[in-house]
């Protein structure tokens, strides 16, 4: 078993990386802050009565979906899922409910004396039913990233900040990549930066300067150029059936009605106002710092990083 995982590691398979960090950080051992692949120890601990209990907590009739699109005859449908599902027995575990994330924060640094170095900096946003989620949405794409660079692509990463505002004005700047991550009872927003080790001040400097920006006037143009993207990301993303299907069953699982079709309209009713209203706020939570490679423990300490972040 143990050269098995092994395997799978050396595969890429269970390794853990940056945002399993970032998210342990943030939410701890638990919940949100559980690694995506499981943990090693976990990994050895499986038995047969465990994959029971797990399949009995989600393969049941009180947490299946089931949906499909291009059907002529729903009744046929309906009786043909009952042929195939219905020996399914109801759980006991059918009830227990996971408990809502807990947002804590904190630091975590990892030095390994590399010449290369990676910042994260993350707060506590909000979930998917927040009245703010179109604002991040739109800040994710104004903040954006400087991978996307597109030299044909009028007001994609060539416009966005972290090319403009790090990537081209910074010579210790390697990258520079927001992170938006919504969930149906918490987010996280912040951004991402890499550069050489001996620079690790500066970039973090540059992170913390970056970020208070955000809290400041929009440029119309720029703000109507991140929502024009937003939109036309979204279009792209749901032009297959098979996408618009698994939209349509997250909407109603979270909201219990079908919004996919407000989405482009709640993008353009967003404002700089608001943006910069919800940034202020959230750079008055605790704050999520990660730091991985060489000379990360020369840099300031976690409350001087706090005080960095003063409006």
């Amino acid at each position: 078993m143990r050269q098995e995982y092994q395997m799978m590691e050396e595969m890429g398979g269970v390794g853990e990386d940056l945002n399993d960090s970032i998210m342990r950080t943030a939410y701890g051992l638990k919940g949100l802050g559980m690694p995506l692949q499981g943990m090693k120890d976990n990994f050895m601990r499986l038995s047969t009565s465990t994959i029971q209990r797990f399949q009995a907590e989600l393969i049941n009739p009180n947490k299946i979906y089931v949906c499909a699109a291009g059907v002529d005859d729903h009744q046929e449908f309906v009786k043909l899922v009952e042929s195939k599902l219905s020996f399914l027995p109801s759980s006991s575990f059918a009830g227990k409910t996971r408990e809502p994330a807990e947002y804590r924060g904190g630091e975590s640094r990892n030095e390994n004396g590399g010449e290369e170095v990676t910042l994260a900096l993350a707060f506590k946003s909000g979930s998917w039913k927040d009245s703010d989620v179109y604002a991040f949405q739109v800040l994710n794409t104004l903040m954006g990233s400087s991978a996307s660079f597109s030299t044909g692509g009028p007001g994609k990463g060539m416009h966005s900040r972290a090319t403009k505002h790090l990537l081209n004005r910074l010579s210790f700047v390697d990258s520079a990549n927001s992170l938006c991550t919504c969930f149906s009872d918490s987010g996280l927003f912040g951004l991402i930066l890499s550069g050489p080790s001996n620079s690790s001040v500066d970039l973090l400097r540059a992170l913390t300067n970056e970020l208070k920006l955000l809290s400041q006037p929009i440029n119309p143009i720029e703000l109507q150029r991140a929502k024009n993207i937003t939109k036309s990301n979204i279009l792209m993303a749901l032009e297959r059936q098979k996408d618009r299907l698994e939209e349509s069953v997250k909407n109603i699982k979270t909201f219990g009605k079908l919004t996919f079709h407000e989405y482009c309209e709640n993008i353009d009713k967003v404002t700089g106002e608001q943006i910069n209203t919800a940034v202020a706020r959230m750079l008055f939570t605790r704050p999520t710092f990660v730091a991985e490679g060489g000379g990360v423990n020369r840099l300031p300490n976690y409350d001087k990083i706090q005080n960095m972040l003063r409006l």
